[in-house]
């Protein structure tokens, strides 16, 4: 209510961390709104342009040949364009959008429109651009934030972040780019043999038939092939820093640190190739957008056939690929290199053992420090962070570094809703080794046994949790032997995508879903559709990626302990995190059980246990004490 107020003030922004709290937020926070305050307020939602439908587009894809499922799909297409008012495929509802006629269909940003189309008036990003300039309040998320700052900020514009303790995680994914020499090698290669193939329909008969000249046809070929042959060339000089800069004794997966001012050197001295492979994109670039005009012209006029069609659409698919692909050949700059000297983390990786491996050139900012103030928060009139664990103190120096914060910020607490010690359970597996004392293999024995024995004893709907999914696949198959043949088990990478097996664990009773990475976090199931989280070991990250050691490195140079200000800080919160699924809402009631012993037996392990809100009692029992528990709790 009161942000609703202050929008008729000034404009406000409000972002939260992921596409799907926004949808949540427009689809009931702000639904509700509407019913309750006594005016009209202009509301937007916006999100990146992949998750629009390009109605041009959408209207060539349907001179195409297509295959049934496709089909399917532009018919249901068909439909929802006479109902929808925002052109956001995500209001389709649908458990996959991993057909190709997604990739045919998605929009690529205003830029990128043919001014020429009959659907250019009525596109749904220019409409979306409208609705934001006259808005009180736009719903965004934080990767749309931060990469359209200039446009969202203004001195009378006041800026809400919600879910801010993400805030950071989302402004180094944003900026982590990666260019992958081999990927761009095999699309090069397969954009060339589309194009001179001499065995089915090529650009070659394109000429023939007076779409383009041999003259258009060459220039448009000149670009891939210098890309195509250069990129091998760049390839090997890399290849070369690597095999002298690696450690002997890392023979499966190699990461190989670069300091920006050896690849500044690098560049320079093969300054030659560099410059030849960045014309050819900016070339590239620019016939791309006469060629497409030109097709989208002929798809009205009538003018090709069918295999004209199908030639062009594979062609415009790859090449969208190639230049996606290439987005962060910028990075190379060698005078954006000499600006992020300090800021910037840049790295090789090489999977040796992997058949087909690809030669991968990193980069990633290093942390948010001394960047969210200056190039976020200063753009708009006020900003207010909003969000769970922001001031914990177990957590609080590191968060208030991560978010780029001055210890003078003001802080507002909110009681808890909950009541913690009526709706769950918290316990420690007291009889389990110290996890850093025994071999993986035995690890995966002991884990596998225990977690037989706790989900044989119940059939309530459990969500465990582990910090690889490297882990998942040994434990997976040993569970799957024992207990597949009465309760359903879901792994991710195993059973399906990271979404599928979300929406099938919500569809069912008594079904078990063996998670890492994004289950750790953003998954909402409330009431009975999550009633046992299992926490396999604590949360820590790999203390032995270049990237970590570069981040511990760079605080140790500041005098500051890196574990105890940035290690152990990150898997408090990642705990809490994962602590976070089990209660939504005041009706939850569930069991915790956290699989690691270092929470007692080690001195940092207070720090976890003091990190669980008020109502937590993390109680220790050994196995047979923890199943009577567990059968005792859900039976008051």
């Amino acid at each position: 209510m009161p942000i609703a107020y202050k929008a008729t003030e000034e404009k406000v922004v409000i972002s939260t961390a992921t596409t799907t709290l926004q949808n949540q937020l427009i689809d009931k926070d702000i639904s509700m709104l509407k019913e309750v305050i006594p005016f009209n307020l202009n509301i937007v939602n916006l999100k990146g342009s992949q998750h629009y439908i390009d109605i041009d587009k959408f209207y060539q894809s349907l001179s195409i040949p297509q295959s049934k499922k496709a089909t399917q799909i532009q018919m249901t297409l068909l439909v929802w364009l006479m109902e929808t008012s925002t052109g956001d495929m995500e209001e389709l509802n649908l458990l996959s959008m991993q057909d190709t006629i997604f990739a045919q269909i998605e929009h690529h940003g205003i830029r990128g429109l043919n001014k020429k189309s009959a659907f250019y008036s009525v596109d749904f990003l220019k409409r979306q651009e409208i609705l934001r300039r006259h808005a009180n309040i736009i719903i965004t998320n934080h990767a749309y934030l931060l990469s359209h700052v200039d446009k969202l900020g203004g001195n009378d514009t006041v800026l809400i972040v919600d879910e801010a303790q993400h805030l950071n995680d989302n402004l180094l994914k944003e900026n982590r780019k990666t260019i992958d020499f081999d990927q761009i090698k095999i699309i090069s290669d397969s954009l060339l043999v589309k194009m001179e193939s001499q065995l089915s329909f090529s650009f070659r008969d394109l000429v023939e038939i007076n779409f383009i000249t041999k003259a258009q046809y060459t220039e448009l070929i000149r670009p891939i092939q210098t890309i195509d042959y250069e990129i091998m060339n760049l390839r090997e000089i890399f290849m070369t820093y690597l095999n002298s800069n690696m450690n002997k004794a890392s023979d499966v997966y190699v990461e190989v640190p670069i300091k920006p001012l050896n690849l500044r050197g690098m560049i320079k001295a093969n300054l030659f190739i560099f410059k030849k492979i960045e014309k050819a994109l900016r070339n590239l670039k620019r016939l791309q957008n006469k060629f497409s005009q030109k097709y989208s012209i002929a798809i009205v006029t009538g003018r090709l056939g069918l295999d004209e069609i199908q030639l062009i659409n594979d062609y415009q698919k790859l090449l969208n690929l190639l230049l996606s692909e290439m987005k962060s050949w910028s990075y190379l700059d060698l005078n954006r290199l000499e600006d992020e000297l300090e800021t910037e983390f840049i790295w090789l990786t090489y999977p040796y053992k992997q058949e087909n491996g690809h030669l991968r050139l990193n980069f990633i900012m290093l942390d948010g420090e001394n960047f969210l103030n200056d190039r976020v928060y200063k753009k708009f009139s006020t900003v207010l962070l909003v969000g769970a664990n922001l001031a914990m103190k177990e957590t609080r120096d590191y968060m208030f570094r991560q978010l780029d914060l001055n210890s003078q910020v003001k802080i507002k607490k909110y009681d808890n809703i909950f009541d913690y010690s009526k709706q769950t359970r918290a316990y420690i597996l007291k009889d389990i080794p110290d996890i850093t004392s025994i071999s993986k293999k035995e690890y995966i024995e002991y884990l596998s046994h225990d977690l037989e024995k706790i989900l044989l004893n119940n059939n309530r709907q459990t969500l465990i949790l582990f910090n690889s999914l490297e882990i998942i696949e040994s434990v997976y198959p040993k569970l799957v032997k024992k207990i597949g043949s009465k309760r359903e088990i879901l792994a991710q990478g195993i059973t399906g995508s990271v979404e599928k097996i979300k929406k099938r664990f919500m569809l069912g009773e008594g079904k078990i879903l063996l998670g890492a990475g994004a289950f750790w976090e953003g998954i909402d199931l409330p009431e009975n559709n999550l009633e046992m989280v299992i926490v396999t070991r604590l949360p820590f990250q790999s203390p032995d990626t270049v990237l970590n050691k570069a981040r511990y490195r760079k605080l140790e140079k500041k005098g500051i302990n890196s574990f105890y200000n940035l290690a152990l800080p990150e898997a408090i919160l990642r705990l809490q995190q994962g602590w976070g699924r089990l209660i939504r809402t005041p009706k939850d009631k569930g069991i915790f059980v956290l699989l690691d012993s270092r929470i007692t037996n080690k001195n940092y392990g207070e720090k976890f246990i003091s990190s669980f809100p008020d109502g937590v009692n993390l109680k220790s029992l050994k196995i047979d004490d923890l199943l009577k528990e567990i059968t005792s709790f859900f039976d008051e």
